[in-house]
Order: C-alpha cells, then sequence, then structure tokens
C-alpha cells in the first residue's frame, strides 16, 4: 500500500523515531563508555588501529575486561538481533506481496530491488557481528583493521 506512505509516516511519527533511535544509542554509548572508565591502562596509551574503537581498547587495558566485554555482546546482540529481525518481518510480507504481482516482469523487478537490498543489509550485519559479537580473545588487530577498512570502502 505504497499510496497510504504519506499518511501513515508523518512528521510526528519520523520525529518519534528518530528521538527513540537517538535515546537508544546514548543508553548504548553511556553503557560502554561506563564500562570503559572502570578500565585501567597501564602500558601504552597508542591505539594500534585506524579509529579508537573499543576492541583495540579492550586490547590495551590492564584490568579485568569481562564485564565490559559482556556488555559490548549483551547490547550488540540486543542491537543486531532486534535490527535482524525487523528486517525478515519486512521481507516476508515484500515477498507475500510480490507473490501476489502477476507479471513476470513485475516479479523481477521487484525481486531484484530485494536482492541487491539484501546483499547491502547482509554486508552491514555481517560486518557488524565479525566485529562486535565476538570474544576478545578471538580479537586480532590485523583481521580487525581489515573488517574495519572493508565496512569503511564498502559500505
Amino acid at each position: 500500500k505504497p499510496l497510504l506512505y504519506p499518511s501513515i509516516m508523518t512528521k510526528a511519527v519520523c520525529w518519534r523515531l528518530v528521538e527513540s533511535l537517538y535515546f537508544l544509542a546514548f543508553l548504548n554509548s553511556l553503557v560502554h563508555t561506563s564500562g570503559l572508565l572502570k578500565l585501567s591502562f597501564c602500558y601504552s596509551n597508542v591505539v594500534n588501529h585506524f579509529f579508537c574503537d573499543i576492541s583495540p581498547l579492550f586490547q590495551i587495558s590492564s584490568s579485568s575486561i569481562a564485564i565490559s566485554e559482556l556488555l559490548v555482546i549483551i547490547s550488540g546482540s540486543l542491537f543486531v538481533m532486534s535490527s535482524i529481525i525487523i528486517i525478515l518481518i519486512s521481507y516476508v510480507f515484500i515477498i507475500l506481496t510480490v507473490v501476489m504481482i502477476r507479471s513476470k516482469d513485475g516479479k523481477y523487478k521487484a525481486f531484484s530491488t530485494c536482492t541487491s537490498h539484501l546483499m547491502a543489509v547482509s554486508l552491514f550485519h555481517g560486518t557488524v557481528i565479525f566485529m562486535y559479537l565476538r570474544p576478545v580473545k578471538l580479537f586480532s588487530l590485523d583481521t580487525d583493521k581489515i573488517a574495519s577498512l572493508f565496512y569503511t570502502v564498502v559500505i
């Protein structure tokens, strides 16, 4: 029902969505920042990475990172899984709608658009899962640098 979109997505709804996302992003940042503030950094203060991310900071920490690592995995899982579930639910509705299209060309155009979007979503979420939802024991600075470069250039 694309013609109903402007009546459903009013400015008030858009603002509510933006406010909600900013609030959740602030909470996520607050959780990670409070976890990082409890860590000690005695040895090196040089982050061997392209940007100051949370995983390289764990590498140079001289204190236990178990709680901070758990916070990253829990919050990352919640954000990534909720996003993936919402996308999958929307794709179920899209597929059900596309199946009802009678023309072969119409189905092809609809599925080709969905395929490119699904590929972009897969690349984005795959990189995020690889970078943030793995234990620090499996962390390698070189591998993470390559993943960050891939994420920056491709996405």
